[in-house]
């Protein structure tokens, strides 16, 4: 059954980097460059068959670890997508840092609700490691720079950009 996951995982990874190539190469813009960081990053935070087994790491085991492969994950799956529609530009790295925030805000939640099965297995998660409401704080620190980085949106005259968190505000 492990190898059937792993080829279907490999197989879908597989998948959409050679999807993100054709968009990169039909746009003429380095979105693979975005889509690659991600994919990399993604299997490294979820692989437990292969970095597990030869570097006796798995990112998803300690907070770092997860701090580490969402700043970076997020930002560049952002950038990717930015790019499909978009050039480069300010608004874009404005929306990034936004996405980060919001991003690193839930990973500070994610974990609180299975601290004691984290403990059990020896894992060095949020929830293990800091007091909840130390993360439910910093948590909120997080969201309130998320919504100033949105800000800055507002006063550049995007609006148009500010559409794409209508689905984010549903969840406050």
């Amino acid at each position: 059954m492990q190898k059937k996951a792993l080829f279907i995982a490999v197989l879908l990874y597989a998948c959409s980097l050679l999807f993100v190539y054709y968009l990169s190469y039909e746009f003429k813009r380095p979105i693979y460059l975005y889509a690659l960081v991600c994919i990399i990053i993604t299997w490294c935070y979820s692989d437990n068959l292969i970095l597990k087994k030869v570097l006796g790491i798995r990112l998803k085991d300690h907070y770092l670890g997860e701090l580490a492969a969402y700043s970076i994950a997020f930002p560049s799956y952002t950038l990717s997508i930015w790019l499909v529609y978009s050039d480069l530009n300010l608004k874009a790295i404005i929306l990034t840092i936004a996405i980060f925030f919001f991003s690193i805000s839930g990973l500070l939640l994610k974990d609180l609700k299975d601290i004691s099965g984290d403990m059990k297995a020896g894992l060095k998660t949020f929830g293990v490691v800091f007091l909840p409401s130390q993360l439910v704080r910093y948590s909120c620190y997080f969201m309130v720079l998320f919504y100033l980085t949105l800000l800055n949106l507002i006063v550049l005259s995007s609006y148009g950009i500010l559409v794409i968190m209508i689905p984010f505000i549903y969840f406050f």
